[in-house]
């Protein structure tokens, strides 16, 4: 069974600019917790560039609880 999903993109990459921005994390620290290149990160929300959704998922679904981890490990 073939299903046509319709994604707002443009609307998804607010979202996660939003929630960046919230948590005052930079597209460096972004790209650490979710794995991905700063790059991709800039690529991504200025949407210039299509990037590969096995990049942007984790953008997407970052969660505090991954940054607590982060900010863990990182000392």
């Amino acid at each position: 069974m073939e299903r046509d999903i319709r994604l707002n993109w443009d609307l998804l990459v607010k979202e996660a600019i939003k929630r960046r921005k919230e948590r005052k994390i930079s597209q460096r620290r972004l790209a650490a917790i979710a794995e991905v290149s700063q790059p991709t990160i800039s690529r991504f929300e200025q949407q210039k560039q299509d990037i590969q959704l096995s990049s942007a998922i984790p953008i997407f679904t970052f969660r505090p609880k991954n940054l607590l981890i982060f900010r863990y490990n990182s000392f």
